[in-house]
């Protein structure tokens, strides 16, 4: 459910040209930036890595399962 705000502080618009390797700039240019690709894109993360439950190293398994809390 969306939360009602008490003041609008700010507003801006942004125009962004390029995709990946473009540029975005607010209106009011208080923001200008270009805009690349991910250095290693094979490292990122993916959504479907960031949602799978952690686990720990092969090497550092227990020989056991893990202790109850």
């Amino acid at each position: 459910m969306p939360t009602a705000l008490d003041k609008v502080l700010y507003t801006a618009r942004a125009h962004t040209t390029g995709g990946r390797e473009g540029a975005s700039r607010t209106d009011d240019g208080k923001l200008d930036v270009k805009l690349s690709p991910p250095a290693e894109p094979a490292t990122a993360p993916t959504p479907s890595s960031c949602s799978r439950p952690a686990t720990p190293p092969a090497s550092s398994a227990p020989s056991r399962p893990w202790p109850a809390r």
